[in-house]
């Protein structure tokens, strides 16, 4: 059972007004107060899970860590309620091997996802015996533990999912099998692409594919572009985002920064780019997803890039960007899931004392300092004080200052909160 204080500090974590900085940087400290509590192997008390599973309804993110530590228990009093019922699909913790012939989809789950991570093998055959005779609901979901000790070995069930009726399941498939080194998908996606972007001096000419034909369809190559895109780019940029990013250094016999300078005939660079991007999206490529992350205007699609970067590298980027723009960075800021480093810390703070003054910035200082309270480290807290007392004494009447100091409340919240969940 979770210690007194921490049960006391979750009561507050549930309770409006119970955080500095209100309900949204309370929603931020619940997530990490959850995860802190699953990996610790914590349960909560049974008089806090009602309220708790109210949070998870509202909030998905919360859910796979609720899950966890709401246990057993937490699973019975869901079945009870529909608006609760969520939980039965979320892995739980401590799975229990009967839970494969008699638990919820959720234990059902958590046990293949416990085999899968120690023997995969193992949880191939459990998942290969079953899978058949799945509810169509519940095989993507299964399918997709594959995800952890992925190889070659799982090619024949994922191929054989890709002829499933049911098409969550197929793209499951299609993109595990996109995932998988050396896999058929990849290699015949590969010969598709060659087929399409070819290099002819010292630029990249496009025959673009006329048609989705049935094995296109079997692989995963999704038929209606979004609004704006032609038929015939959608189709390109689909077939790039499933080839092997190794493809283009080895038939350009260049490395990736120069196949992404090749000028591309008659404007079909931007597919070309997006096709690239998503690629390196899929494959979380760090030095292709760098160099393809300033050449991506879709936001969604820059954000999977930056995604893919390690953590270390997002936060020097972000940092960066924070130094020249503060107001575009705020973005990267979002994303940056985690503890910050140090780096990152500095130059929120750096920024904050940049914009502070002009109420124009009033809102992107809010938004900076929401973004902080949950990811900046607590030992910042006394220099996020300190800030807030200086725009105090330089802007007297402006609301920022109580921004940055509730910031700074809210680093001395978490700092105890991390001191009790030990």
């Amino acid at each position: 059972m979770v210690p007194v204080a921490a049960a006391h500090r979750l009561a507050l974590l549930l309770t409006d007004g119970g955080v500095p900085g209100g309900s949204e940087v309370a929603l931020g400290l619940l997530g990490d107060w959850l995860t802190r509590a699953a990996e610790r192997g914590y349960r909560v008390p049974a008089e806090l899970l009602p309220s708790l599973l109210d949070a998870g309804r509202r909030r998905a993110a919360l859910r796979p860590a609720l899950a966890a530590v709401a246990g057993r228990r937490g699973a019975w009093l869901a079945a009870r309620r529909p608006d609760w019922r969520y939980l039965l699909t979320e892995a739980t913790a401590d799975p229990d091997p009967a839970d494969w012939a008699t638990g919820t989809p959720g234990q059902r789950l958590a046990y293949l996802g416990a085999v899968r991570a120690t023997d995969p093998a193992a949880g191939l055959e459990l998942l290969t015996t079953t899978f058949d005779s799945e509810d169509p609901e519940d095989r993507a979901r299964l399918l997709g533990t594959l995800l952890t000790g992925l190889s070659l070995a799982d090619e024949p069930l994922l191929e054989r999912a890709l002829d499933d009726r049911r098409k969550e399941v197929r793209i499951t498939a299609a993109d595990l099998l996109a995932a998988l080194p050396g896999s058929g998908l990849r290699q015949r996606m590969a010969g598709r692409a060659l087929a399409c972007v070819r290099l002819e001096g010292d630029r990249l000419v496009v025959t673009p594919p006329v048609e989705r034909d049935e094995s296109m369809r079997r692989d995963g190559v999704q038929p209606r572009p979004p609004q704006g895109v032609g038929p015939q780019a959608w189709l390109l940029e689909e077939i790039l985002a499933r080839t092997p990013l190794d493809t283009w250094p080895a038939a350009f016999d260049r490395p990736a920064d120069r196949v992404l300078a090749l000028p591309v005939a008659d404007d079909w660079g931007v597919t070309i780019h997006r096709g690239l991007a998503r690629a390196a999206a899929t494959e979380r490529d760090p030095v292709w997803a760098t160099l393809l992350a300033d050449q991506i205007t879709d936001e969604v699609l820059a954000a999977q890039l930056y995604d893919a970067l390690p953590p270390a590298e997002l936060a020097r980027y972000a940092a960066r960007s924070l130094r020249r723009d503060p107001i575009r960075a705020h973005r990267l800021i979002a994303m940056q899931s985690g503890a910050w480093p140090d780096e990152l810390a500095e130059a929120v703070l750096d920024a904050v004392k940049a914009l502070a003054g002009g109420q124009r910035h009033a809102w992107h200082i809010g938004e900076l300092c929401r973004s902080a309270a949950p990811s900046m480290p607590v030992h910042f807290a006394g220099r996020a004080a300190d800030l807030a007392e200086k725009l105090h004494a330089d802007h007297p009447d402006s609301r920022q200052p109580m921004v940055v100091a509730q910031l700074a409340a809210a680093l001395n919240f978490r700092r105890e909160m991390y001191e009790e969940l030990r």
